[in-house]
């Protein structure tokens, strides 16, 4: 990594949740597993992330080789990252960079540690500006770990790393920025999942693109879903709402 990075140590030991004082290793990661599958699925509500990450990171102590826990640990990570801005953005998306790598080496073949590694690249690169990070190699990190998400397994989390690699070749500048790659690939995501962020991104696309028509089609339809009945209601609200925003501005 070149000086651009800001290096955030992952600390200490953590103040042990109340629920898992006195567990024993084994208790302590099955339990902070079963509550964050259920803090995931409500992680724009109340504490649940903060919570989700304070019982992760004492199972990450008492088990540090835990692939889920790691990747579990990404993930929400991640999510902070999405809700910040500036250099806060930077220091969750490090975090959560630096637990999708320690995924990746205690399961190399699995999809969660690369997949989550590009979502983190791409929230590091965010935070950072895209042209600063596109110059200081963060794309090329980006693309390979999105590839071998997608090699392993495209279909994870509604078609995410296709998602994501699309998502990629729409927001890179000009003359890298690459529409029919990123049309390409969001409409196989789509074929996955008419999930709120598949239709945004595709929707975003088109718009980009000058299609109108196509994108006002994939924006109602992301607007008319209802989180209750989706796979993640966190992700839909969000993306519903980014979507019913678009249909103002057209």
């Amino acid at each position: 990594m070149t000086g651009l990075f800001l290096l955030f140590s992952l600390g200490g030991a953590p103040e042990m949740p109340h629920a898992l004082v006195g567990a024993t290793p084994e208790e302590q990661t099955i339990m902070a597993l079963k509550g964050a599958r259920k803090q995931w699925l409500n992680r724009d509500w109340g504490t649940n992330t903060d919570d989700a990450i304070a019982a992760l990171e004492a199972a990450r102590t008492a088990d540090p080789e835990n692939h889920k826990v790691r990747y579990n640990l990404a993930r929400f990570y991640y999510w902070k990252a999405i809700g910040s801005t500036g250099d806060t953005k930077g220091e969750w998306a490090q975090k959560s960079w630096d637990e999708a790598k320690e995924a990746k080496r205690i399961r190399p073949g699995a999809v969660e540690g690369w997949y989550w590694a590009a979502a983190a690249i791409g929230q590091y690169s965010n935070a950072m500006g895209i042209g600063t990070a596109v110059k200081d190699g963060l794309g090329d990190k980006f693309k390979t770990n999105a590839q071998k998400a997608i090699d392993i397994n495209a279909t994870h989390d509604e078609g995410g790393p296709l998602r994501a690699l699309g998502r990629f070749h729409s927001q890179l500048p000009w003359p890298l920025q690459d529409l029919e790659a990123s049309r390409s690939l969001l409409t196989k995501a789509t074929g996955v999942s008419r999930s709120g962020v598949n239709l945004y991104f595709l929707g975003d696309t088109e718009l980009m693109d000058d299609n109108t028509d196509e994108a006002r089609a994939l924006f109602t339809e992301c607007a008319a879903l209802d989180p209750a009945e989706s796979k993640d209601p966190p992700g839909t609200r969000r993306n519903k709402k980014r979507c019913e925003d678009a249909l103002t501005k057209l």
